[in-house]
């Protein structure tokens, strides 16, 4: 998908006129060279903390945002200080 004709050959597929959009048989349709699996084991082995750490990250942001729909309302009555 990072490959530069993949944009202008989504966009002759695309369907709609809001948000562009391709379905499952256009997309089945375009050519996508997958690597060789040993790098994409390399490459998951490079990535695999970081993949971990975003995942925390967003675990952590969910229960704060919870925390603030919470609070917040709280605050703004005045019931907390």
């Amino acid at each position: 998908m990072s490959l530069p004709y993949f944009e202008t050959t989504k966009d002759k597929l695309a369907h709609g006129a809001t948000q562009e959009a391709i379905n499952n048989e256009d997309l089945s349709s375009l050519l996508i060279h997958l690597p060789a699996n040993d790098k994409l084991v390399s490459f998951h082995q490079k990535t695999e903390k970081l993949y971990s750490f975003v995942s925390i990250i967003e675990e952590n942001t969910c229960l704060l945002m919870k925390e603030k729909e919470l609070l917040l309302p709280l605050l703004i009555n005045g019931q907390l200080s």
